[in-house]
């Protein structure tokens, strides 16, 4: 039986009420399909993400969670915003995802967040009915 690896980059705010959300549905598909789940926010530490999907069996299931970001923060000295950079990395993440043929799917959110997330919650549920 293949792992599921739920929510592994979710590239949201780190906060607590997001986190339960999320954890709720990695606990809800876990439970369910009784197979190994996990969470974790994106870009905090880049440089180890990539470790997650290289080498080794082709055996996980991901789904990156991605939103427009409510405010841009300026990165000093640099034309560019920390919100591109994290953009920049959820797209390079899901793209060696694809190329190396893993089953991913990525969800965006371009409103507010807290609906999204009910929305995820709420296909989630149906598809595990």
């Amino acid at each position: 039986m293949s792992a599921i690896t739920l929510a592994r980059w979710a590239y949201l705010p780190m906060f607590p009420e997001h986190e339960a959300v999320i954890q709720r549905l990695r606990h809800k598909v876990r439970n369910a399909k009784r197979v190994a789940t996990c969470l974790g926010f994106g870009s905090a530490l880049p440089a180890l993400h990539g470790q997650d999907y290289k080498g080794g069996p082709n055996s996980g299931v991901f789904l990156q969670i991605t939103a427009d970001h409510s405010v841009e923060v300026p990165i000093p000295g640099q034309k560019l915003s920390f919100g591109v950079v994290i953009d920049a990395q959820a797209a390079g993440d899901l793209a060696v995802l694809e190329v190396a043929r893993t089953p991913c799917c990525a969800v965006h959110w371009k409103a507010i967040l807290a609906e999204g997330l009910k929305s995820l919650v709420a296909a989630v549920d149906a598809a595990l009915a």
